[in-house]
């Protein structure tokens, strides 16, 4: 069976985007043959994780430096302790001293840095441009979750073309709703446009209102738009 190490490290972390993306890969990974080694820096509950095959590893690294510094220094050595056959990335960062001998798989959500860098903090955006080429160079196999962001790449590393590979994400199942008046309880009484996201610039917001805002005034009195996030 295959040994496969997974940066885990945003489970320990509030929930985004990219932290459920990590969360539900992950869960449903560990249904599969083989072993698997979850490595993060902070401890996080781990009731999910107690299976025979997983094995959870984590320090207590709080700081931003201190987390890079984990991912050059305890990641490499605990993944050539467990002899992975395979390390995965979820968020746009591989190890730089993984033993040669084992595959390395990052995915790509997204190139903000380069695109819309002026909407991301300065610290963020200066660590994925240093850290995130770095990884497509070192990667196996690189995983874009989106046609769009396999473009991206591909205009951005055109070397790296025949190691692309689109992967979509899954989609996560919700509770069942508690009735109608579980919506009226938050003022939704119509059918409604749902925007899920962190509100922070790069998600173009703004550019949704505007859109909403120049709808016809029948449509909206048909249709609410509901922003959660």
């Amino acid at each position: 069976m295959m040994r496969i190490g997974i940066d885990a490290r945003l489970l320990s972390e509030p929930v985004t985007g990219i932290g459920r993306y990590t969360f539900e890969l992950t869960k449903e990974l560990v249904k599969q043959d083989g072993s698997f080694f979850l490595y993060s820096t902070l401890p996080f509950p781990t009731e999910q994780w107690q299976k025979d095959n997983v094995t959870v590893r984590s320090v207590n690294f709080h700081r931003g430096i201190s987390k890079i510094l984990w991912s050059q220094t305890y990641l490499p050595c605990w993944a050539a302790k467990d002899h992975l056959d395979v390390f995965w990335g979820a968020t746009h960062r591989l190890p730089r001293y993984l033993p040669s001998y084992i595959a390395r798989v990052v995915t790509i959500h997204d190139l903000v840095w380069k695109h819309a860098g002026e909407t991301m903090r300065p610290v963020s955006r200066w660590i994925d441009k240093k850290l995130m080429p770095e990884a497509i160079r070192l990667a196996d196999r690189i995983v874009a979750d989106s046609e769009s962001t396999s473009k991206d790449l591909e205009d951005e590393y055109p070397k790296e073309r025949q190691r692309i590979r689109v992967v979509y994400p899954g989609v996560t199942d919700l509770p069942l709703a508690q009735g109608p008046e579980a919506l009226v309880s938050l003022g939704i009484i119509r059918p409604y446009f749902l925007f899920v996201g962190t509100l922070e610039p790069r998600k173009n917001l703004r550019r949704l209102l505007n859109a909403y805002a120049l709808v016809d005034d029948i449509i909206k009195c048909q249709y609410q738009l509901v922003i959660a996030g």
